[in-house]
C-alpha cells in the first residue's frame, strides 16, 4: 500500500497497520475516479511475479516499513532476488543514513532519493555519484533539458514520475530518461 490507509485506494477504511492481510484483500481497488474495479490488493510476491512476468522492474519505495531493520530489508531484497527483478528494480530512500546503512548491505542494489533538478541538480549529482548503483529520481515538473543533459553527462540515469498526461509524456520523451513512471494506464 502507498498509504498508511485502505481509504482512498479501496472499499475498505482503516490504517493498514491495524488490518489483516485478509481483510485487506476482502476489499476492492478503486481507480482514481473512485470506481470500483475487480482487483484486490496484491501482497509482494505477487506483484514481484508481475514484474518479472513482464520484465518490468520495481520502484521500492523507502518511507514505506522500516528500512534500518537488517531482518525487514533482507526479507524484501530475498523476495526481489527469488523474483528475478533485482537487477532492473531501485530503492528510493530519502533518508541519507538509512540509504548510506543499505548501501553497505546491499551496494549492488540501485538507490536513490527524490531529487530537484531545478533547484539542486548539482548537490543531487554530487550525492549520488558516491554510490556505485544510483539513478536520478525527479518529478517530471523538476527537470528541463538542460539539467537533464547534466545528469547524464554525470554519468547516472535518469528516472522521472509524475508522467501523468500527454503532454508530460511528450516532455518525457524530449529529455530521453532512462524510466518513465505514471500513475495512469495511458498518460
Amino acid at each position: 500500500m502507498h498509504d498508511k490507509t485502505v481509504d482512498r485506494t479501496t472499499t475498505g477504511s482503516g490504517e493498514v497497520k491495524d488490518l489483516t492481510l485478509e481483510e485487506i484483500q476482502s476489499f476492492d481497488i478503486e481507480d482514481k475516479e473512485g470506481n470500483v474495479t475487480d482487483y484486490k490488493v496484491p501482497t509482494l510476491e505477487e506483484v514481484l511475479e508481475e514484474a518479472h512476468k513482464y520484465n518490468i522492474g520495481i520502484n521500492f519505495d523507502g518511507s514505506k516499513g522500516d528500512w534500518g531493520d537488517k531482518e525487514f530489508v533482507d526479507s524484501i531484497m530475498e523476495e526481489a532476488e527469488e523474483a528475478k527483478v533485482l537487477n532492473h528494480s531501485f530503492f528510493v530512500l530519502s533518508n541519507d543514513d538509512i540509504r548510506n546503512q543499505f548501501n553497505e548491505w546491499y551496494p549492488e542494489a540501485t538507490v536513490t532519493f527524490l531529487g530537484n533538478a531545478l533547484k539542486n541538480v548539482d548537490a543531487d549529482i554530487e550525492e549520488l555519484k558516491q554510490y556505485d548503483n544510483a539513478i536520478y529520481s525527479t518529478s517530471i515538473n523538476n527537470v528541463d533539458k538542460e539539467t537533464a543533459k547534466e545528469i547524464k553527462k554525470a554519468g547516472l540515469k535518469l528516472h522521472v514520475y509524475s508522467v501523468n498526461s500527454a503532454e508530460a509524456y511528450e516532455k518525457a520523451k524530449s529529455i530521453h530518461p532512462r524510466l518513465i513512471e505514471t500513475d495512469v494506464i495511458i498518460p
